[in-house]
């Protein structure tokens, strides 16, 4: 995993395994969250040829990767 502090926030890379986008997106903010309520997450999430966008625990949208 690599971070890099922007102005737009903290700006993560890393790899992590789940049974989908959406399990993945939770377990990350969930845990974040224990750390700072107020935590704000954009996520993208990139597995089987297909990109996932999530604000926060809210699913926005799905396109090729």
């Amino acid at each position: 995993m690599s971070g890099v502090l922007s102005p737009d926030g903290l700006h993560i890379d890393g790899v992590m395994e789940g049974d989908d986008a959406r399990d993945v997106n939770r377990r990350l903010l969930s845990a974040l969250r224990r750390v700072e309520r107020r935590t704000r997450l954009r996520a993208e999430w990139t597995a089987d040829g297909s990109t996932y966008r999530f604000f926060d625990y809210a699913f926005k949208s799905e396109r090729p990767a």
